[in-house]
């Protein structure tokens, strides 16, 4: 994954704060790269934990 692991919520957390960040012109220029990088992983992880959590709960249900 990332840094270190993280919880759905946390990393959830993360992403909204990018995003505030980039749509209010906080994020300087040098800055922006980064920050689409590291808010592409944490969507994909995002996506990857309510996938999982898709497919268990489908699983449950059968």
């Amino acid at each position: 994954m990332t840094k270190k692991q993280q919880s759905y919520e946390q990393a959830l957390a993360e992403l909204q704060g990018i995003v505030e960040a980039i749509e209010n012109g906080q994020t300087s220029i040098d800055d922006l790269e980064v920050q689409v990088k590291r808010a592409s992983e944490l969507l994909q992880y995002c996506k990857g934990r309510l996938e999982g959590t898709t497919l268990t709960l489908n699983q449950l249900f059968e």
